[in-house]
């Protein structure tokens, strides 16, 4: 791939940074995140803003020349195939962004939650670089592709590895996140936390599904902040869930559970918990935390928190820069070394 070509891209990902940080300015995207939520009850439009603006922020000359700078060129263009998650807005979009930038042509199959905001992404970079166009392809098919990158559940990602098992492919299966709180986080900290919890509602890869206390923790200073959210309850198909759980953990007679009113707080041994719970254990020495995040390594996304190697800090779950990868596995090194 020559390097006009990369650089043409790049200005065309740029362009688009741009027109998500118009926000409501721009008819078609406020049109595309309307019909979204008509269609994904999910995708409220305070969240789908939410993740615009951070892509809006990161899209950037600077930022994406920097990401990709250390990449060797495309010398060989293959037809790669992407399986996009849909359980958060955008949630494949970084996917498809690296398939755009290495120079292969893409075939896109975007999640039924997700295919109205993935679309509008590929008209824009289509009408941005007309030459690329042929490029970004929407299927329902990916039986001719070279290479594969497929994110979905436990159950899809085995169905994944038998039906791509003679290709060349990066197989996702469901993750989760994981935070540390120790006697120094403070208030504010514990805020930005609720938000690493509740964001698009504790759907994606990336939000805290449990959090490590140290033992003698008062739990209910870590309440107070998730008050914020008490709104949804508001919306029926959260509210929903929330109730389901309640009725579960009531007949259950489980103790060491505290309810907030739209989301249990669990003392669970698991490291996966359903939606409108969040589970929480406590800890008197760090290394029982690493413990537990080398036995479910490969569970676990990211560790939000201090004091536990590569964590990331509160609130910035939700928050990856273009060289965090999802599972950890380079997505752009992958597509450069297809031969």
């Amino acid at each position: 791939m020559r390097v006009q070509d990369r650089n043409r891209r790049v200005g065309a990902l740029v362009g688009l940074g741009e027109l998500f940080s118009m926000g409501e300015n721009n008819t078609a995207l406020k049109y595309a995140v309307e019909q979204s939520y008509l269609k994904n009850q999910w995708f409220i439009p305070r969240f789908v803003w939410n993740s615009i603006n951070w892509w809006a922020s990161i899209l950037t000359e600077e930022n994406i020349n920097r990401w990709i700078e250390k990449y060797q060129q495309v010398e060989n263009r293959k037809k790669v195939g992407m399986v996009l998650a849909g359980n958060i807005p955008l949630v494949g979009l970084h996917d498809v962004i690296c398939g755009y930038l290495s120079g292969h042509d893409v075939y896109i199959k975007p999640s039924s939650q997700d295919e109205i905001l993935i679309g509008y992404v590929i008209e824009v970079l289509k009408n941005l670089s007309s030459e690329d166009s042929h490029r970004l392809n929407i299927t329902s098919s990916l039986k001719d592709v070279d290479a594969v990158i497929a994110t979905g559940s436990d159950n899809t990602a085995r169905y994944f590895e038998y039906y791509f098992r003679d290709k060349a492919a990066i197989l996702r299966h469901s993750r989760t996140s994981v935070a540390v709180v120790d006697e120094t986080t403070s208030d504010e900290e514990l805020s930005l936390l609720a938000d690493d919890v509740m964001m698009y509602w504790g759907r994606g890869c990336r939000n805290v599904s449990r959090v490590f206390f140290p033992k003698g923790y008062d739990i209910g200073r870590f309440i107070e902040p998730l008050s914020k959210y008490k709104w949804v309850e508001d919306y029926h198909y959260y509210r929903n869930n929330y109730d389901y759980q309640r009725a579960i953990y009531t007949m259950s007679g489980k103790k060491d559970v505290y309810d907030t009113g739209f989301l249990l707080l669990s003392m669970e041994d698991r490291l996966l918990v359903p939606s409108a719970v969040l589970a929480y254990d406590f800890y008197e020495d760090i290394k029982e935390v690493n413990d537990f995040l080398c036995r479910y390594k490969d569970s676990i996304q990211c560790v939000v928190g201090r004091g536990v190697e590569g964590c990331v800090g509160y609130g910035k779950a939700q928050s990856p820069m273009l060289n965090d990868y999802a599972d950890g596995v380079d997505t752009m090194k992958f597509l450069i070394s297809l031969k």
